[in-house]
């Protein structure tokens, strides 16, 4: 069954409701009502994409295609709550979090789902969707079927998931992007700090994220760590000695490596 693709209207006007307009548009799905909380920003951005700016969010509870909830974790509880007095709760709507269980709508939003692309998304900053995991959850199979057919107009990864295994992906998510995006900015400043370049750096750290993806199965990991060298492992930490927050952090993170470590 071919189905034709309307448009998106979105709740929110972050980085995730930012890049999925620049998605779809260059995908030719048509942007039609924005809505946030400070109408304002609803009129900036409805302004950049072509779209029209809800004053209410009544306006989304007759409009046409799929609502996208883009607003954060603690917020979705807020606007399902504004949604139900707004009469959003017959429409084909969706939240865009990995961590948040579809339940999250009352039980009478048959049309409820999750549409989560599965990246780290920075408003400003437009990504290529063809290699971003979709990842769908919905409450009937109908619904399903669009949602894929949305999800297949941007990724060419997309798949049907139960809560529990998106909530898993994004757990390692947070562990693979924010943990790791944390760990290099504290290097890095630590290295600017004594007027060093990180540019250094920057082979290994492709080198290392290369290795992962393509050897991790050959236990390739490296370092003092897994080789036992306590001497460099305490060197490092007198070098880190102004700083206890991450010396803490590099002393775990050793011994998560090699638990047999004597530091």
């Amino acid at each position: 069954m071919v189905i034709r693709l309307k448009t998106i209207n979105l709740i929110g006007t972050g980085h995730v409701a930012w890049n999925l307009a620049q998605a779809f548009q260059l995908n030719g799905v048509h942007l039609g009502l924005v809505w946030s909380r400070t109408f304002d920003h609803a009129l900036a951005f409805a302004g950049e994409f072509n779209a029209t700016p809800a004053k209410f969010l009544q306006e989304l509870s007759s409009s046409d295609g799929l609502t996208l909830i883009c607003v954060p974790d603690h917020a979705i509880m807020e606007v399902i709550e504004l949604g139900e007095d707004a009469g959003l709760s017959s429409i084909v709507i969706c939240h865009t979090s990995g961590a948040t269980s579809l339940d999250v709508f009352p039980s009478h939003w048959r049309h409820a789902s999750v549409f989560y692309p599965l990246q780290t998304l920075t408003k400003g900053h437009a990504r290529d969707f063809s290699d971003i995991p979709i990842l769908l959850s919905s409450r009937n199979v109908s619904d399903q079927e669009l949602l894929v057919a949305y999800g297949q107009s941007l990724s060419k990864t997309v798949s049907i998931v139960e809560d529990q295994e998106r909530q898993r992906l994004h757990m390692a998510a947070v562990m693979v992007n924010n943990f790791v995006y944390h760990l290099v900015d504290k290097a890095f400043g630590e290295i600017e700090r004594h007027g060093l370049n990180p540019g250094y750096l920057h082979p290994l750290l492709e080198e290392t994220v290369r290795k992962v993806i393509e050897h991790r199965g050959e236990r390739v990991q490296t370092g003092p760590a897994i080789r036992g060298d306590k001497n460099s492992i305490l060197t490092h930490l007198h070098l880190l000695a102004n700083n206890p927050a991450l010396a803490g952090l590099y002393r775990r993170l050793s011994l998560s490596i090699n638990p047999e470590l004597d530091i």
